[in-house]
């Protein structure tokens, strides 16, 4: 049983996605949790002291048993107290479950918003926390209501009239007359016209405007607050390689933060250099924010740069499986070449190289 920690994009800041894998199965709608930190307590009062020595039994935002196993979905008013890089204790229980589930859940940065959630009520030991209106994890994109519609000016349309000028009797210089003051109000009319609407200068475009870089000492804290104010993952991914180029433990510290916020926008480059972190052929105390290499952690991460067809990713997962250091259930040497065939075909210059060297080689 293990928890894996992800924010979709459709989640608001501040909103988590918990993945309880190989879990019994559990009621979600009575379903409650608990968060530990082994260093400073529990997660109860959701103040600006939570932590303390009792831990009260949480709602989660939302529950859902699926295919891949319990989906829990923890809201703002938890994750704002959850630091990156922390290795937490999640308990799991529901209603017909008395000795609770326990296991360890490794929190990583995700998107949180700029304010601080509103406190919720102290509560007892034991006490489970409610609310008349639990917060529920709301789509970015969601559908605009009557009153958030701006309405449109309307529309002046010209004023139509039947009315042509009669001539009088006797006087049978009137029609032309009449007619040449219309002809001048319309040249007049005519040339205010297009005195408004004439072609004018187009100023040149602006440049766009580069993502802010930290200042002073980069580290966790920098990255965080760059992950602040900047939400796409190619400008994070981009800084991120920034702190790699740094190379002190402060700064890989600050670059895997900036890695896990691209990755979870689909970063595959920064799917990959979090692998490489974990993998022992590219582990080093200036390359990596672990204290060890993790073969199967390495595995994960590659194939998640896999799925998003990054060549890098590709290539490093076959070396990786015909190393025979790391291996899972329908995954072994025969599909590392698979995969190095792959990156091959996507331009990867060390995967050509790899296939070359199995070709020339006698049978």
């Amino acid at each position: 049983m293990r928890a894996e920690l992800n924010q979709p994009p459709v989640l608001q800041p501040g909103f988590a996605l918990v993945t309880i894998r190989e879990a019994p199965e559990l009621d979600p709608g009575s379903l409650t949790f608990s968060v530990e930190s082994p260093s400073r307590g529990f997660l109860q009062e959701l103040s600006d002291t939570p932590w303390g020595t009792t831990h009260a039994w949480l709602t989660p935002a939302s529950a859902i048993a699926g295919a891949d196993g319990l989906e829990l979905t923890m809201g703002p008013e938890c994750t704002w107290f959850l630091q990156p890089n922390v290795t937490y204790v999640l308990r799991l229980r529901d209603a017909g479950r008395s000795d609770p589930l326990k296991l360890r859940m490794a929190w990583k940065a995700i998107r949180m918003p700029s304010q601080p959630p509103r406190a919720l009520p102290k509560l007892s030991p034991g006490q489970t926390v409610t609310e008349e209106a639990p917060l529920q994890p709301t789509r970015a994109d969601a559908d605009i209501t009557e009153s958030t519609v701006v309405p449109r000016p309307a529309i002046l349309e010209p004023i139509k009239t039947d009315i042509e000028p009669t001539p009088v009797a006797g006087r049978g210089n009137r029609p032309a007359l009449i007619g040449l003051v219309a002809l001048v109000l319309v040249l007049a009319a005519g040339g205010a016209a297009w005195f408004m609407l004439r072609p004018k200068d187009t100023p040149p475009p602006a440049a766009p405007t580069p993502a802010p870089q930290a200042e002073g000492p980069l580290g966790a804290a920098s990255a965080r607050a760059f992950v602040q104010t900047t939400t796409g993952s190619q400008e994070t991914y981009a800084e991120a390689q920034r702190y790699l180029k740094n190379g002190s433990p402060e700064a890989l510290q600050g670059a895997l933060i900036l890695l896990n916020r691209a990755a979870d926008g689909g970063s595959g480059p920064a799917q990959t250099a979090i692998g490489e972190m974990y993998d022992p052929d590219t582990f080093g105390p200036q390359t990596s924010a672990m204290k060890a290499p993790d073969t199967d952690k390495a595995l994960l991460w590659y194939s998640r740069a896999a799925k998003s067809n990054d060549p890098e990713g590709l290539y490093r997962l076959g070396k990786l499986l015909m190393s025979g250091r790391a291996s899972a259930p329908g995954l072994g040497p025969e599909q590392g070449v698979a995969d190095l065939q792959r990156a091959a075909e996507l331009g990867s210059k060390p995967a050509q190289a790899e296939i070359d060297k199995l070709r020339a080689k006698p049978n």
